[in-house]
């Protein structure tokens, strides 16, 4: 079964970039089109989201931000393992 990784970018006002990755499983084989589509209809412009929200590591490089938005980068079928489910955005 494929995983799904999905990446993620931290940039801070004086260009300083950070990118993330989280893998999360995909039971139901959802294709990687569809996932997009799903996702970028729940982005902030359809390119930024809030990584807390969607209970996503932070990449914050100075202690003490409360929130900061996230721009979206990419999603990757892998074949690795991992205990984390994909929950639904609502």
């Amino acid at each position: 079964m494929p995983n799904i990784q999905f990446n993620y970018l931290y940039r801070d006002a004086a260009n300083y970039k950070k990118f993330g990755f989280q893998i999360f499983q995909n039971p139901d084989h959802i294709s990687q089109e569809m996932l997009e589509g799903l996702i970028k209809t729940k982005l902030i412009d359809g390119e930024y989201f809030y990584a807390n929200d969607w209970q996503i590591s932070d990449l914050y490089l100075i202690p003490g931000i409360v929130k900061q938005i996230t721009p979206f980068m990419s999603l990757n079928l892998l074949n690795t393992q991992t205990n984390r489910r994909i929950h639904y955005l609502t």
